[in-house]
């Protein structure tokens, strides 16, 4: 007699930090000739003195739930033409987000870069630097399923202001931290960095995966009639949403394991006491079951529930 098993491959849990108060200025990418360390310890801007952008990276897997905070000196009121840019997190320096500090709105603002593109999703408050000088500091967290909040002091101010806040979960992966700024000839070495923290978990880590006897077999039809479909019922046991990537179904029989299918091989879930019906079409299991919900394209045999 054959059995169906479900397995589970467990994720790499990763957990990345980096700090830096530019005691020393090494393990950064990008143009890092235009930057240096004063003789207080900051970092500077010290481009030549003309219209440009200058952006430095440094490897960052810190994304679900992220921490970032750093300080910075603009000295300057900000406009359209001089302002900074905060890489939060950046794949392949395209996707990501980013802290927009100053610009038009002498506001502080999150945005969200998608292939090159650039949304605002959290619109600060307008004139928070409108002064000849700017220091502030600057707080952002985000939670493992998305929520973001972003904070900001100033050095007049007694405590952080919040922003905004808001939900976006449309970037799962970070490899660089940066900091980008945009300035004209006159304000080339006008820019000031120090006291960055960025901390938090890959994405891989923040999910809640099935542990023995969480997820079950439930129902299994393995020999239907003529134009019918083999199906496998999965079941939630927990009242807590699980992902299910990694999960596999295999036959075992004479003490042996085989046959390994794996029904996600993305980032999809299963909902507390929620049945899943792993199966080759949805349609022709409707004839023979009645189903409510939606198909998900999940490993070589399709999922509907």
């Amino acid at each position: 007699m054959k059995k169906i098993l479900l397995i589970w491959l467990a994720p790499i849990f990763l957990y990345a930090q980096f700090t830096d108060d530019f005691t020393i200025f090494e393990g950064w990418l990008g143009d890092t000739a235009e930057f240096s360390t004063d003789s207080t310890g900051l970092l500077r801007l010290t481009a030549p003195p003309e219209t440009g952008k200058s952006i430095i990276w440094h490897p960052s897997k810190a994304l679900m739930t992220g921490h970032w905070e750093l300080s910075l000196s603009l000295d300057f009121n900000t406009s359209g033409s001089n302002y900074a840019k905060i890489h939060l997190s950046s794949d392949s320096l395209a996707n990501g987000y980013y802290v927009k500090v100053g610009g038009v709105d002498d506001e502080v603002s999150l945005y969200k870069l998608t292939s090159g593109q650039n949304t605002k999703i959290i619109d600060g408050t307008d004139d928070f630097l409108d002064f000849s000088s700017n220091n502030l500091s600057l707080m952002v967290d985000r939670d493992s399923v998305g929520n973001w909040m972003l904070k900001a002091k100033r050095s007049i101010d007694l405590s952080y202001f919040v922003q905004g806040q808001t939900f976006d979960d449309s970037h799962l992966q970070s490899d660089y931290f940066g900091i980008e700024c945009v300035y004209t000839k006159t304000r080339s070495e006008s820019f000031f960095f120090d006291n960055i923290v960025a901390e938090g978990y890959s994405f891989k880590d923040t999910f809640l995966y099935p542990q023995p006897n969480d997820v079950v077999v439930n129902e299994v039809l393995f020999n239907p009639i003529e134009g019918d479909n083999d199906f496998v019922e999965i079941l939630n046991r927990r009242h807590k949403t699980l992902c299910i990537k990694g999960l596999q179904l295999a036959n075992y029989f004479a003490e042996e394991v085989a046959n390994f299918k794996a029904i996600s091989e993305g980032y999809d879930f299963i909902q507390p006491q929620e049945i899943l019906v792993i199966c080759k079409s949805k349609e022709t299991l409707m004839k023979m079951k009645p189903l409510n919900g939606k198909t998900l394209n999940l490993g070589v045999m399709g999922m509907c529930y």
